[in-house]
């Protein structure tokens, strides 16, 4: 009979060996059979019908497990059979040897046939080392110490040296020792006996397998007794062993079967053993219950059973009476689902109607369901998305619980008792809202303390309810005496009392202006956080008909609030009068230097005496402003305004010294007012302003050396007003203000060095060249060149139909200087500092727009030179007050030369962008000083022969700026620039050009944010520019950030009056990555240079215009090829013998790369596109060759020489 058995690996147990010598040669498999002929391990698990070694070489080796159904055949006289320490043998049939066989036995050898050798006894060689061997047929041949004698127990060793080598199947049965993979192996019959699990009072049965048995001689049932050994079980011979009624203490009892047959290969199996456990029978005593609830609540099922119970498992169906219930686990609806008590979140309407039971397991695995339990479920209000807080609540005063709920209805309840019981509240006295979302606490009484309030929320089957919130009222503090009115003399003290009754009480004293508001000591109060309030020096403050009252706090944060007690204050002898008295310094500031110990207002008439016994005389420097209605200076009294202001409401009456030299007077006043003659110290003001609806005339001559402002009213400056202009700040008339000056005002401008060319305006109404007489002369006296000249974009030489410069002589005194125009004043060779003055009607308001065209001349090109109209400053970058339509947005100014008054340079602003250095050369930005001239261009036209456009502005544009020359004014936003200088080497003056990036612009000119370029008149500087797509020249440039992995090129102009050696510079990269690449190309030398490593270039240049020998390109990266910087289509060289091309032609550009000897003679051909690197090698021999490429129609070549 064969046994399906598993596949199992080596078993490790100690065992014997066994050797027999048998000689066979190579080995084969038949169908089912194992045949060696030579050698064969078996390390695994291996079953076969029969196992053959039918030659002298046959040597098989068992490491793992064999099971022969048949017979084991051993036909090679010298064959060998051996078996590991930890090898099984299990053989159903024979074992036959031939007569010189060696066979080695460890661990188990098991034959349930005949164990029988050929030829004489002691031929062949048995070894046996820890082993086990069962032989349940005939042993012949094998010597006579190889026996057996009834009660063997295994571990045989040296044959010769025990009793028993071998046992029968009656040894098998008795050994309790067999390893159970060992009567696994041994179980022929396939015995297979299952545990019994049964209640107390039921019978067990046992069965031997679950299949038929045949060939069966015996059954013997066993028990295992309490010394674990393994007893027969009288009379138990049948295949079914029943036992009846079995006790509790029969319970975990063990049982097997063995089963001997008739059958030769399969003589004995033994079962596996088999468990009995007896348990008490379960039984429900409380079944779940039907349940009905409202949604959001808990439920709990719950079951009681008696008996051993491993486990519960609650079960729920479809719904209704569906039979269908499904197991059910731990979520968020369930909890507990393995316990007798199930939870159920009813939190979802799903769960009405469900029904529910448990399913419960006893210890033998006897399971037993419960009664199904229904849940109905009803829908809850919405509910109460905020909860109540627990309130505290002053008595007296108002509070509410506010809650925020579904739209169902709401009913605000009561607990007086901690909880315990709650009652329904209507609307009352001190209840209000009691159906709202907020319940309203009115006047809460004392006797609310400890309540707990809460709102129930219901619909037709439900109510929800919120948490309880409690409320705490405290009692106030109470006030036994209240504050009462009081009248007190002006500048005396003042006492407001009261007492108050409770435990720790804090005060605090209020007073009333639009509201009540805290008042802490201070100059004015004293105890203002006590019982008694004192006011300190009533009068000016705290003033007639001021309010008090006091707030009283106790510990709880209870407020009583006292009666109001009101302060009269009698008549105020200081109120229109004051004298200066010194007692204490010279501080005007300082209360105690005045008779009423107070400072004046605009209302006090103020007396500065002479002949004061203290000698000190009021200065006005830090601190507040002065104030003062008339102020009258006595003889040989004093005032001195510094870095303050001294306003003055009344009459101005001086007999004394009143010195502004560094400080401000303002004039105020509501009525008429005048400046008196000598008003002011040296004539001298640093700051006026007049703020007077009805006007102030000044009797004084005034020079100012700040700012003059008329906020209110006009200024009738009696032509004796003059605003000085020094080396350190030019004064100005401040453009802000609302009203006019009238009359005649001098301007001052000074120059620190009166050389050559100055662009002047006029800020005057009425001004004519002859003003500038005493300063210049209009013609040089000995050549009787002009010196003064006009600007006209339109000038033309008729008679020779030429365009002509647009300079114009304006010599005349009487020509008029127009608005808003400038003019060009040349000053000779004199080179100290000179100031210039003008007088006139200042210009002030908008300036009318004047029409100015383009008639795109040959040199004129559009430009005007135009300036600031105003005496003050104008602002180029004003957001408001410009008129500029068809103007670019670029402006442009000179400077004359060092050494020729005649020549000079210019420099550009655009954009917050400038090409002069504002700390250097005082040229271009945005802040255009008064009397100052400057360039400006109406727009180009590609289409049109004339454009005409619109320049004006208005006191919007002015500004506030003392600085002599222009100043750098505050960029907000911070561009990415090169900033490059060009100029002959050696020489201190460079002409800057600067191109900058934005993601606006174009490569073509854009009036916003490009400036052209006005070429220098100085032979020594050169003009330097970059040239745009549409062949503009431009000294400030905008242009579009590289893309990623490109390079960008700008070509450059040079226009040279003179020969030389010249340098190109980086003076700056700003606000762009450190390694950005910018290459200067010289397409005359073929030198390409990284201006960023090495920031100088040197060369010679010719006098002339120069506008296609230099480019400047720039790129994130390296240029990794000199034909992309000279662009050229490809570039050649030599790397390690090879030679290298790296083409740069389009993507789409294809060629044909040829490289061929000096003679003609072609070496390779190759393709190549884009920016392909193509590489020649193999070329194995010194000299010249040419690299020819071909792109369509066009040839290209280039020589490279190889060295090897």
């Amino acid at each position: 009979m064969k046994k399906n058995y598993p596949q199992l690996s080596s078993y490790f147990k100690p065992g014997f060996f066994l050797v027999v010598f048998l000689f066979f040669s190579l080995f084969s498999f038949a169908q089912n059979n194992l045949n060696v002929n030579n050698s064969y391990t078996i390390n695994g698990f291996e079953r076969y019908d029969n196992v053959s070694l039918p030659s002298n070489n046959s040597v098989l080796t068992v490491n793992g497990t064999l099971v022969v159904d048949g017979d084991f055949i051993m036909g090679g006289n010298k064959s060998q059979f051996k078996m590991g320490s930890n090898a099984r043998v299990i053989i159903f049939g024979d074992l036959d040897a031939s007569n010189q066989v060696e066979l080695s036995v460890s661990s188990y050898l098991i034959i349930h046939g005949n164990f029988i050798k050929g030829g004489s006894s002691n031929q062949g060689e048995l070894n046996v080392d820890d082993g086990n061997i069962y032989i349940y047929g005939e042993v012949d041949n094998w010597g006579s110490d190889f026996t057996t004698c009834g009660d063997y127990l295994g571990n045989t060793n040296e044959i010769n040296e025990q009793e028993c080598e071998y046992g029968t199947e009656d040894d098998f049965i008795n050994n309790p020792d067999i390893p159970d993979d060992i009567l696994e192996l041994s179980n022929c019959y396939d015995l297979k006996v299952n545990d019994q699990n049964i209640f107390l009072g039921s019978n067990a049965i046992f069965t031997a397998s679950e299949a038929n048995l045949q060939n069966v001689e015996s059954f013997q049932w066993q028990t295992k007794n309490n010394e674990g050994n393994w007893i027969n079980l009288p009379g138990e011979n049948q295949f079914e062993f029943q036992i009846n009624n079995p006790e509790l203490e029969d319970s975990g009892k063990q049982y097997r079967v063995i089963v001997q047959g008739s059958n030769d290969h399969c003589k004995i199996s033994i079962s596996n053993s088999a468990v009995l456990r007896v348990v008490k029978p379960i039984e429900i005593v409380d079944q779940p219950k039907n349940v009905i609830i409202c949604q959001n609540n808990e439920v709990n099922f719950n079951v009681k059973a008696e008996g051993k119970i491993i486990s519960y498992q609650w079960q729920r169906n479809d719904g209704g009476n569906s039979e269908n219930f499904f197991d059910i686990s731990n979520n968020t609806y369930f909890q507990n689902t393995q316990t007798a008590n199930l939870i159920v979140n009813a939190s979802e309407t799903w769960l009405d109607s469900k029904r529910f039971r448990v399913k419960i397991t006893a210890e033998n695995g006897y399971t037993l369901t419960s009664n199904s339990a229904l849940l109905t479920v009803n829908k809850a209000p919405q509910g109460i998305y905020t909860q109540p807080k627990n309130e505290v609540v002053c008595e007296g005063n108002d509070i509410s619980f506010q809650t925020y709920t579904s739209n169902n209805q709401r009913q605000w309840q009561v607990s007086e008792d901690n909880g315990n019981t709650w009652s329904y509240i209507s609307n009352s006295e001190y209840y209000q809202n009691v159906n709202g979302e907020r319940l309203d606490i009115v006047k809460t009484p004392v006797n609310f303390d400890q309540n707990l309030y809460r709102l129930e929320v219901s619909n037709q089957n439900c109510s929800v309810y919120s948490n309880p919130a409690s409320l705490s009222v405290y009692n106030n503090p109470i006030i036994t005496r209240q504050p009462q009115d009081i009248t007190t003399p002006f500048g005396e003290n003042a006492i407001f009392e009261t007492q108050v009754s409770g435990n720790n009480i804090t005060y605090q004293w209020q007073t009333y202006s639009s509201n009540w508001y805290d008042i802490n000591d201070s100059e004015n109060y004293s105890g203002t956080k006590t019982e008694k309030l004192e006011l300190i020096t009533v009068g000016y403050w705290p003033e007639d008909g001021s309010r008090y009252r006091l707030l009283a706090t106790n510990e709880n944060g209870c407020i009583s609030i006292s009666e109001v007690a009101v302060l009269n204050v009698g008549q105020n002898l200081c109120e229109t009068e004051n004298t200066w008295t010194g007692t204490e310094n010279t501080n005007w500031n300082n209360t105690n230097n005045w008779s009423c110990n107070s400072l004046p207002t605009l209302e006090t008439n103020v007396l500065i005496p002479e002949n004061l016994a203290s000698g000190n005389y009021p200065k006005i420097s830090a601190g507040t402003n002065a104030l003062s209605k008339d102020l009258t200076i006595e003889n040989n009294a004093s005032v001195e305004v510094t870095d303050n202001w001294l306003r003055i409401s009344g009459n101005l009456t001086n007999n004394g010294i009143l010195n502004t030299e560094t400080g401000s007077v303002s004039f105020e006043g509501t009525s008429a007012q005048i400046i008196p003659n000598s008003a002011f110290e040296n004539n001298l003001i640093q700051n006026l302003q007049i703020d007077n609806p009805l006007g102030v005339t000044s009797q004084a001559i005034i020079e100012i050396t700040g700012t003059l402002k008329v906020e209110d009213g006009n200024l009738d400056t009696g032509n004796e007003l003059t605003l000085i202009s020094n080396e350190n700040q030019t004064a100005f008339i401040d453009g802000s203000g609302n009203g006019e000056v009238i009359g005649l005002v001098s301007m001052q401008r000074y120059l620190d060095k009166a050389f050559g060319y100055k662009y002047f305006s006029s800020p005057f109404q009425n001004s004519v060249v002859g003003d500038f007489a005493p300063f210049m002369d209009f013609s040089d006296p000995e050549s009787g060149f002009p010196h003064f000249y006009r600007y006209e974009e339109n000038r033309r030489v008729d008679s020779l139909d030429l365009d002509a410069t647009g300079w114009e002589a304006y010599i005349e005194p009487t020509n008029t200087l127009n608005i808003s125009e400038g003019y060009a004043l040349n000053f000779g060779t004199f080179s100290a500092p000179q100031t210039i003055e003008l007088i006139g009607e200042v210009n002030n308001g908008p300036i009318s727009s004047g029409q100015l065209e383009n008639n795109h001349r040959k040199y004129t090109k559009g430009f005007h030179l135009v300036g600031n109209p105003y005496p003050s400053p104008i602002d180029w970058n004003a957001t408001n007050g410009w008129t500029r339509d068809n103007i670019d947005n670029g402006i442009y100014f000179f400077t004359a030369s060092d050494d020729n008054q005649y020549t000079g340079t210019y420099t550009a602003f655009v954009n917050d962008i400038s090409t002069g250095y504002s700390n250097v050369d005082g040229s271009s930005e945005n802040i255009i000083p008064s009397m100052q001239g400057f360039f400006i261009k109406v727009s180009d036209s590609d289409t049109q022969d004339l454009i005409t456009g619109s320049f004006g502005m208005d006191n919007r544009v002015r500004t506030n700026n003392f600085n002599q020359e222009f100043y750098r004014a505050q960029i907000t936003e911070q561009k990415s620039l090169l900033r490059l200088e060009a100029g002959f080497k050696g020489a201190n003056r460079k002409d800057a050009m600067v191109i900058y990036f934005s993601s606006y612009a174009t490569p073509n000119f854009e009036k916003e944010m490009d400036a052209h370029k006005l070429m220098n008149t100085d032979p020594a500087v050169p003009s330097f520019y970059n040239i745009t797509t549409d062949k503009k020249e431009l000294a400030i440039n905008a242009i579009p950030f590289p893309e990623s992995r490109s390079y960008k090129k700008i070509p450059l102009g040079i226009k040279a009056d003179q020969n030389g050696p010249m340098q190109i510079n980086l003076a700056s990269i700003e606000n762009l990555n450190p390694n950005f690449n910018v290459y200067l190309i010289d397409h005359v030398k073929s030198i390409g240079q990284n201006l960023n490593r090495d920031p100088e270039y040197t060369f010679n240049i010719k006098a002339g215009t120069h506008n296609s020998r230099f480019e400047l390109m720039f790129s994130e990266e390296e240029v990794p090829s000199p034909a992309i910087a000279f662009n050229e289509p490809f570039d050649v060289k030599v790397e390690n013998d090879n030679v290298v091309i790296e083409l740069n032609l389009e993507e789409s550009q294809q060629g044909i790369l040829r490289a061929s000897t000096i003679t003609g003679q072609i070496l390779q051909i190759k393709q190549g596109r884009g920016k392909d690197r193509v590489i020649f090698d193999g070329i194995t021999s010194d000299g010249v060759y040419i690299i020819n490429l071909q792109v369509g129609k066009e040839r290209h070549a280039k020589k490279v020489v190889i060295k090897k």
